[in-house]
């Protein structure tokens, strides 16, 4: 554990500057502490993008930070002087290749404050994207989420279960049902989405757009080449308003 403390400092004060953003985290089923070493990944609204990299650049002990962008996200891993590090992914607009799955500004509208201080959506939104990042990735739910879920009380999952249901016209009798992938499910999800105002052939082609500087860009820069970034003269990432 010695040579994450840096790291560790790092994530707790990192939860404690983002108390002045919009933001929430996901995939979150521990303490901070338990992130140490592995991914993090935050839901932040897209104007508050170039606060986030401030925190970053000012934050001790960073030795080195490698920062990859795409029109929605961003992946920025941020080594110490320790020899620890840290993955963190940022989404500023719900989007998997070039499709819209759901909507940020309703999840950061609807949060909630944890046990642990941390902003994280609300228990449908918590599940549905949870769901959504495993089965349209073709894989089961990790036993470490269902043990998360299966804490929760049953006025809880009932909320989640009419959520589901609601959205997807699940056949399902209980949350448990849509652990497993199943190509039917995934079939369900699908059509679902593509049915979605948002997401209409015209939508999805202007997103396409979006990624095209970015492919050449992360082309010519294929190692992800180690960078100082100045956070006041950085870009703002495109908007979920203006992608929908």
């Amino acid at each position: 554990m010695i040579n994450q403390l840096q790291s560790n400092r790092f994530v707790t004060t990192l939860f404690k500057d983002l108390n002045r953003l919009r933001y929430v985290a996901l995939l979150m089923t521990d303490s901070p502490a338990k992130f140490i070493g592995n991914d993090l990944t935050i839901l932040l609204d897209s104007k508050q993008y170039s606060r986030l990299l401030e925190i970053i650049g000012s934050s001790e002990n960073v030795k080195s930070v490698t920062l990859l962008e795409k029109p929605f996200s961003a992946d920025i891993t941020i080594n110490f002087y320790d020899h620890s590090s840290l993955h963190l992914v940022v989404l500023t607009a719900f989007v998997r290749k070039g499709l819209k799955y759901m909507d940020e500004q309703k999840v950061l509208s609807t949060l909630v404050i944890n046990d642990h201080g941390i902003k994280v959506p609300q228990s449908g939104y918590n599940f549905e994207y949870v769901i959504l990042q495993h089965l349209l990735n073709g894989v089961n739910v990790g036993e470490k989420y269902r043990e998360h879920f299966s804490a929760y009380s049953r006025e809880e999952r009932s909320k989640i279960f009419l959520h589901m249901r609601g959205k997807y016209a699940f056949e399902i009798n209980v949350l448990d049902d849509l652990y497993c992938f199943e190509e039917k499910t995934y079939s369900t999800i699908r059509k679902r989405l593509n049915k979605l105002k948002s997401n209409s052939l015209l939508r999805r082609l202007i997103r396409d757009v979006f990624y095209l500087p970015y492919f050449f860009i992360n082309l010519y820069n294929s190692h992800r080449i180690k960078i100082s970034f100045k956070p006041q003269h950085h870009a703002p990432m495109k908007s979920a308003s203006s992608a929908a």
